[in-house]
């Protein structure tokens, strides 16, 4: 099953060929050959640095340096490979790690095991920019000294779990154990799904209507690229509400619309054999 999804690719944007690159190939590969699984995981070691991070006589040269290139020529390929196969809209990605890195470095050019780290999350409707503040290092920092956790890594999951996946609040608090406070990791930008056969009621539909900050879109596609648009009643665009490939049939779409300000509306959307409009309210 997995070979045949796979096989069903003929062609890819370009990969460089170290080990991390290469994985993020097959999980394209597989994606878009249709395999359903929610979730991929791949590895890159080499971060474990306690020896030789950087060059003695270039601190912004090195291993380290070699390893966040590794790590960004391998996500940039995969973001425009998932583009390249038009399924750049349906992924989202993140790192982690099972530690991180201390403030001082140690007697061999290298850092010890500490308790915080950057932790990265890409991809089309993710909510760019820097979540946190930037630590402020003590220039008396002693070799001891971690970097101050801002966030616990539980509130990252609840956030992709709850925002990404979708998951109600008491499947994200089951998985968790308990409860954790979200981070707006996921941006405003429409995250499509199928339709639930219960909502197949017209071509296109809005719910509710007027419409709230929860907003279902409702429509049906030919599987091309489609896109979604709000326009005024004077016919300027408000917003970009979606763009990008559908699934054949029936689709849903939950659309933040809380920034909206209030009026009347035409809400627009244009496939490859298809354009239709309905008209909202706020």
């Amino acid at each position: 099953m997995v070979v045949g999804a796979a096989n069903k690719i003929k062609q890819q944007a370009n990969y460089e060929e170290d080990k991390l690159s290469q994985q993020l190939k097959v999980v394209a590969r597989l994606i878009a050959g249709g395999l359903k699984t929610p979730l991929y995981l791949v590895r890159m070691g080499g971060f474990d640095t306690h020896d030789n991070q950087v060059d003695s006589s270039d601190h912004t040269i090195g291993e380290h340096a070699d390893l966040l290139k590794n790590l960004n020529d391998g996500i940039s390929s995969f973001m425009k490979d998932l583009e390249f196969l038009g399924i750049d809209e349906n992924v989202i990605g993140m790192t982690f790690s099972e530690f991180g890195r201390r403030i001082i470095s140690n007697a061999s050019l290298g850092t010890d095991h500490g308790a915080a780290a950057p932790l990265f999350v890409f991809g089309n409707a993710v909510s760019g920019g820097v979540l946190g503040t930037n630590p402020v290092i003590s220039p008396n920092a002693m070799y001891d000294d971690n970097i101050e956790m801002q966030f616990d890594f539980r509130q990252v999951y609840a956030s992709v779990l709850s925002q990404w996946f979708e998951k109600d609040d008491q499947s994200v608090n089951d998985a968790l154990l308990r409860n954790f406070d979200q981070i707006p990791i996921i941006g405003d930008s429409a995250v499509i799904s199928n339709a639930d056969n219960s909502f197949r009621k017209n071509n296109l539909n809005v719910y509710p209507n007027p419409i709230n900050e929860k907003t279902t879109i409702q429509y049906q596609s030919d599987g091309s690229k489609v896109a979604i648009q709000l326009v005024n009643m004077n016919g300027q665009k408000v917003a970009n509400i979606y763009q990008g490939i559908s699934n054949p049939g029936d689709n849903l779409i939950k659309w933040n619309s809380q920034s909206i300000p209030k009026g009347n509306y035409i809400l627009l959307i244009q496939g490859k054999t298809f354009k239709r409009q309905f008209k909202i309210v706020k």
